[in-house]
């Protein structure tokens, strides 16, 4: 409204992109969403912007969000199906030509997590190579990665956890953070 706080009208804002994007990736509405419902997304972005694209890009599959930021390489973030095992995302993430989405830096990790905000628990494309080393998917370094696993994690809880999700640990004080399992658990993923 006209007469609210600043912060108000910014949460406001907020909550409607959540729900345009969150419309854009759900299972009902995918690849349906008109390129307008997106338009409050790039309308709020502070430092980033998102759009549809409708094939004239070809890096991107037919209803992808394209991540744009100065200064960063172009994100096509979709979304394959819904929850399933990592395995069987990845795959189908490459079927498509892409990887299960990883992040670089904390404006590709903001920009995932805005993303699937509506779950509180989503695959990522890194996974334990061998009993110590951790890996992305797409083959990028997992330096910044590995400053975002979750107090005492990985743990490889009874031997069984080698792929990692992004988890909200709501209550902690430790939101948004890694945490290592089971590769056979079923999640929500997003590929890039």
């Amino acid at each position: 409204s006209a007469g609210a706080p600043a912060d108000d009208q910014h949460t406001a804002k907020s909550a409607r992109a959540q729900h345009a994007l969150h419309r854009a990736f759900s299972k009902e509405a995918a690849r349906q969403v008109p390129t307008s419902q997106l338009d409050i997304y790039n309308q709020d972005a502070d430092d980033a912007y998102a759009t549809t694209t409708s094939g004239a890009d070809p890096r991107c599959p037919v209803g992808s969000i394209v991540h744009k930021m100065p200064g960063f390489e172009d994100i096509c973030a979709w979304r394959a199906s819904p929850a399933t095992s990592w395995g069987r995302g990845e795959a189908l993430c490459q079927q498509e030509g892409g990887h299960m989405a990883s992040f670089k830096n904390k404006e590709e990790l903001f920009f995932l997590q805005s993303l699937l905000s509506f779950t509180h628990q989503f695959w990522v494309g890194f996974r334990k190579m061998d009993s110590r080393t951790w890996y992305f998917t797409d083959g990028t370094n997992p330096s910044f990665a590995k400053s975002v696993w979750a107090p005492g994690q990985p743990d490889d809880h009874a031997g069984k956890e080698s792929c990692a999700e992004m988890v909200s640990w709501g209550g902690t004080g430790q939101t948004d953070r890694m945490n290592d399992r089971n590769c056979a658990d079923k999640l929500p993923y997003m590929c890039i």
